[in-house]
């Protein structure tokens, strides 16, 4: 929304932004400093809720707009088994990451090593690290948690795909995504 030229603020212009769980993780670190930014910008944020969880947002300046939306509240299942469900190929699905490992006082971005230990990983079986550990001989915080991102949005984006395409197929509604 800020900084750069007009062409790039307006290059995402009319798009929609999904984020899975919105309303309770992604949203909770943008929602702050997004208000914050569009207020000294002047722009108008329009936000739909339903009791605690954020369905919409909509903000909207000269010449610009751009909505965020809840995934999970259109897909209430984990991303990791929308992947599965929706047949993703392997590559295209969630991967893994050590959460609990991130989350220790004192771990830098900058951090390259050993694979962090199995429990530091949740929601996976020994055979799953140990797989795990032979693709990664190296490893490098600052990449692992950008490429555990992007993979995300891949899958994300290609989960949202097939479930439009479903939607429209079986009742010829056009689903934005």
């Amino acid at each position: 929304l800020t900084g750069g030229s007009p062409e790039d603020k307006n290059r995402y212009s009319n798009y929609i932004v999904y984020a899975h769980n919105f309303s309770r993780f992604d949203g909770v670190f943008i929602l702050k400093p997004l208000i914050k930014v569009c207020s000294e910008l002047k722009y108008k944020v329009d936000i739909i809720k339903k009791e605690s969880d954020i369905i919409n947002i909509k903000i909207t300046g000269p010449g610009f707009n751009i909505t965020f939306r809840d995934s999970f509240l259109l897909l209430p299942a984990s991303l990791k088994d929308l992947s599965k469900s929706f047949g993703l190929p392997l590559e295209k699905q969630k991967g893994i990451f050590p959460y609990a490992f991130v989350n220790q006082a004192g771990i830098s971005l900058d951090y390259e090593g050993q694979v962090p230990d199995f429990n530091y990983f949740s929601g996976i079986t020994l055979d799953q690290y140990n797989e795990y550990l032979i693709k990664h001989k190296k490893w490098r915080l600052k990449y692992e948690a950008i490429t555990y991102c992007q993979q995300d949005c891949t899958s994300l984006y290609q989960v949202l795909v097939k479930f439009s395409n479903n939607i429209f197929n079986e009742l010829k509604v056009s689903l934005k995504y």
